[in-house]
């Protein structure tokens, strides 16, 4: 049987020019007790900036709108080699409210983007976030790690496949 890839959305809230980035720490599933952006599992008939939207207010309070999303990244994750996760990467620098901490993610805490707390994320952003924090849009990376429940420093096989694909702008 084919495993077949779920699509999800990841968000990072700016502010001050995109020179801060808003992290929370993941209460459970994968990447629990590490910092990451906020997002989740795409629902049926849903396009991905609708999944974006609905899944910031749930995770952290803040809203935006699906033109207030900029698409980043598209990375495809594979657990033990078997496709897991394609995920839709946004940056939203246009929003309102006061993050919240909620059942999902815990302690939104604003980190300047030449000092986020790499030895405490997936160890898969200290590669592509790195490369969209210094420019490169639109990243399409393919993400192998060893094993779902213990994607730490160690866990990464590799990517093979880390460029930029200018195709994503439309998608």
């Amino acid at each position: 049987m084919e495993a077949i890839m779920k699509s999800a959305t990841l968000c990072f809230p700016l502010r001050n020019d995109g020179m801060e980035i808003l992290l929370g720490i993941k209460a459970e599933k994968i990447g629990a007790g590490l910092w990451n952006g906020y997002g989740g599992k795409i629902e049926g008939g849903e396009r991905p900036a609708q999944a974006a939207v609905r899944e910031l207010f749930q995770e952290c309070g803040i809203r935006t709108d699906e033109h207030a999303l900029e698409r980043v990244a598209a990375l495809q994750f594979y657990f033990d080699a078997i496709p897991s996760f394609f995920v839709h990467v946004f940056f939203v620098p246009v929003w309102s409210g006061t993050p919240v901490e909620t059942r999902e993610m815990k302690t939104p805490r604003w980190f300047s983007v030449k000092g986020l707390p790499w030895d405490r994320m997936m160890s898969s952003d200290r590669v592509w976030l790195k490369k969209i924090l210094e420019g490169k849009k639109f990243l399409s990376a393919h993400v192998h790690y060893h094993t779902e429940q213990t994607p730490d420093g160690d866990a990464v096989l590799h990517f093979d496949r880390l460029v930029e694909d200018r195709v994503l702008r439309s998608l």
